[in-house]
């Protein structure tokens, strides 16, 4: 949850449009594509226009798995 509140001050402090670069990390899990959910549902209300860099093969992987691949690229 502190990861998520993290993600959520941050994103408050924006404007316009944000991107998450994801290069420097080495492991996910389904956490991950939860934690990116909760940033788009904090941008759409914040009116900013989320999106991902350098996005991890296993993120991918686990969206597909559980039919949410679509929203790795919609924000």
């Amino acid at each position: 949850m502190s990861v998520r509140a993290e993600l959520e001050t941050l994103l408050s402090r924006q404007e316009g449009s944000c991107q998450l670069d994801l290069g420097g990390v080495t492991r996910v899990d389904s956490s991950a594509l939860a934690l990116w959910l909760a940033g788009c549902r904090k941008a759409r209300r914040d009116g900013i226009e989320l999106s991902i860099a350098n996005l991890p093969a296993d993120l991918k992987a686990i969206a597909d798995l559980v039919g949410l691949d679509g929203a790795l690229s919609q924000a």
